[in-house]
């Protein structure tokens, strides 16, 4: 049988598109610290997984007060009351979030009074 060219045999080409999704995992966080009041500190979280997880730190204490997000959290001038724990988590919708603490203690400077 001949076919014209405007019949050609048509070449039907298929994929398959598969979508990797990984759960949020922790790599490295910082180590527990110990620093004088007044200091600066840069507390990292750094995490993989797929889609990438957003990343989000908050201070456990009474008012559990969050932070912004990102891989870095950055501590200017250091006092006593920001001294505890803080979280991190990892999230990325993939499966439930992934977190570890770091503990952030404060050497207290006590003023000396001369009478």
């Amino acid at each position: 049988m001949l076919k014209s060219s405007a019949e050609k045999d048509e070449e039907v080409i298929c994929y398959v598109v598969r979508v990797l999704t990984l759960s949020p995992k922790i790599y490295r966080i910082s180590s527990d610290i110990v620093v004088n009041e007044g200091s600066n500190v840069t507390l990292v979280c750094l995490a993989t997984g797929k889609p990438e997880p957003s990343i989000s730190w908050r201070h456990i204490s009474p008012s559990a007060k969050p932070f912004e997000s990102g891989q870095y959290l950055d501590i200017y001038g250091i006092t006593r009351d920001q001294a505890g724990e803080y979280e991190c988590s990892a999230e990325n919708d993939v499966s439930v979030p992934d977190v570890k603490k770091v503990k952030v203690t404060v050497n207290c400077t006590v003023p000396v009074n001369i009478l």
